[in-house]
């Protein structure tokens, strides 16, 4: 038996217009919705040769998907004397392993290229470390060995949290 032409579109057209709806369907009941927080922070308070700030990750993210930290010095500094701790965890050595020839600094930004994922660095360390370093809340992000060179930090964290919709 044949079927016209005209027929047979008409009939696929329909059969995907219902896989679109149907898609649109489940994004919408879906129990999770993708956020993002930007944090920037300028001029890191500075305690001898330690500067540091705080970052929080909102109590209802409960997976945080992306963690970007990016330094501006504002002087020239030796990056063989600096070290990264976020919640009193080191990851300075992970970070040179993972990120080899672009954990360097030029023009004055550590990484020379893009940031540094931290996420990719967390197979590097032990399950409780891990959760230190992307737990929910306040948490502080230290830059040691800077002798009191100015410092901007930029961090960049994708998360999800709940869909409020449902």
């Amino acid at each position: 038996m044949k079927v016209p032409i005209n027929k047979a579109v008409q009939h696929l057209m329909e059969i995907s217009a219902e896989q679109i709806k149907e898609k649109n369907r489940e994004q919408n009941n879906s129990r999770f919705l993708k956020q993002s927080l930007d944090i920037q922070f300028k001029e890191l308070a500075i305690d001898g040769k330690t500067q540091y700030t705080y970052y929080s990750i909102p109590n209802n993210a409960f997976n945080v998907t992306k963690f970007d930290l990016s330094l501006h010095f504002r002087e020239e500094v030796k990056l063989d004397n600096i070290r990264i701790v976020i919640n009193d965890i080191d990851i300075t050595d992970a970070l040179k392993i993972e990120y080899e020839a672009d954990y360097r600094i030029e023009n004055d930004y550590l990484p020379a290229v893009d940031e540094l994922d931290i996420l990719k660095i967390k197979d590097y360390f032990y399950p409780w470390q891990k959760g230190a370093i992307t737990s929910n809340g306040r948490s502080k992000i230290e830059v040691i060995g800077l002798d009191q060179t100015k410092c901007d930090i930029n961090l960049l964290i994708y998360y999800q949290v709940p869909n409020s919709f449902n």
